[in-house]
């Protein structure tokens, strides 16, 4: 069978993960359950070692962590793993694949709509860019001020940016990560 093709039962088993963080360039996963098992965080690390796009990866079974430096964009990166049944990320990661998978295929479309109605003046990354800031000024009005809230923000001011701020917007966002 070939790698990229897994085995339903081998999917069914294989180490579970979530990103607690994330940056350009580097993700670090949690894996619960396997704490001080140096056997198991070294199996991990060949197999990640082994995906196209990263760089190199760190473990700590102390603490269950996994630092991934990677070149290609995260989420393809983290399919492939899990497709070669080497990791699979659960949780916000999930859902966010699929989102971007849900956008990707209706984003065309909802876009022109918008523009179409707006009389161009709305575009679909300016309306995203609306619905997270949103999003996050609800969290900050429940006390929430985790890094999941700071992301949400940053989406925000990237999704702006990417309508029609230019190089100023990608130097603001930029700066805006920075600091997150």
């Amino acid at each position: 069978m070939e790698p990229d093709t897994p085995n339903p039962g081998i999917a069914a088993t294989l180490p579970r993960a979530r990103i607690v963080h994330q940056s350009p360039g580097r993700a670090r996963l949690r894996v619960r359950g396997h704490r001080h098992d140096d056997s198991y965080f070294r199996h991990i690390a060949r197999g990640l070692s082994l995906v196209p796009g990263v760089s190199s990866v760190e473990t700590n079974a102390a603490t269950g962590s996994i630092l991934i430096r990677h070149t290609a964009e995260i989420g393809p990166l983290l399919e492939h793993a899990r497709r070669s049944a080497v990791l699979a990320v659960t949780g916000e990661a999930t859902v966010m694949r699929w989102l971007s998978q849900a956008a990707d295929a209706l984003g065309g479309g909802v876009d022109r709509q918008l523009r179409r109605a707006s009389g161009d003046q709305l575009t679909l990354p300016l309306f995203l860019s609306f619905v997270f800031f949103m999003m996050a000024l609800a969290k900050i009005g429940q006390g929430d001020f985790r890094t999941s809230t700071l992301h949400l923000l940053l989406s925000a001011l990237h999704a702006a940016n990417s309508h029609s701020c230019g190089d100023q917007g990608g130097q603001l966002t930029a700066a805006a990560e920075e600091i997150a």
